[in-house]
């Protein structure tokens, strides 16, 4: 090994980057060149191997002295703008909150109304019904179809206003409702795989054994 080598100034005066960049290169240089079979050379090697350890901190210390004030600038710019954004983030989930239990009270209200449509349309069908084999307009000896009606629930248009579009979403989501269970069924879906389970759920599964698959409404603005 050469003696030179051991006698690499780790001192840069200032804040010399071409120094550090020239220190980092003889000390490379000098482990390739390095030669270690005896007890002479493994003690240079020794001094060598802590130049390295000593340049790699004082090359980090340095790192970091530059990006500190960086650092401490965008720490302090993400402080300012949590103070922004925290009520910002309060105030849209207590917006969405009231608009979501508006709509969906709206909702139950139209769905009481449409079921008492129906039922009040079964009654008059029916009525006509008896009405008519009373004045022998149907023939009792003939099977009797039963009308259909399609149980399609009516939804609320969404409201759109001047900035933008409100409505309901319902989204398929489940939750855990016997782990041991779930682990026997399907030991790839344990508890808290939640990428696996979802997947099967937007593919169409809804009986998973150990969950409960359910629709939750959600507000989506636009």
């Amino acid at each position: 090994m050469e003696e030179e080598a051991v006698q690499i100034n780790l001192r840069c005066k200032g804040r010399d980057e071409d120094a550090l960049s020239t220190r980092a290169t003889q000390l490379l240089d000098a482990a390739r060149r390095a030669v270690i079979n005896s007890p002479e050379n493994e003690g240079k090697g020794t001094d060598l191997a802590k130049l390295f350890r000593v340049a790699i901190r004082k090359t980090d210390e340095e790192r970091k002295y530059l990006v500190g004030p960086f650092n401490t600038g965008v720490r302090r710019i993400n402080d300012r703008f949590k103070l922004i954004l925290g009520p910002l983030e309060e105030g849209k989930v207590i917006t969405d909150k009231k608009l979501l239990d508006y709509k969906l009270e709206c909702q139950k209200k139209l769905d009481a109304e449409e079921a008492k449509k129906r039922e009040a349309e079964d009654k008059a069908r029916k009525k006509a019904e008896a009405k008519r084999k009373k004045d022998g307009f149907v023939d009792e000896s003939a099977p009797v179809e039963q009308e259909v009606f399609d149980n399609i629930p009516v939804k609320r248009e969404p409201t759109r206003s001047n900035f933008g579009t409100s409505s309901i979403r319902k989204d398929w989501v489940y939750e855990v409702t016997d782990i041991a269970a779930l682990a026997q069924a399907m030991p790839g879906l344990v508890s808290e795989n939640a990428v696996e389970i979802n997947k099967l759920i937007t593919a169409g599964e809804r009986e998973i054994i150990g969950l409960r698959i359910y629709q939750k409404e959600r507000l989506s603005v636009r």
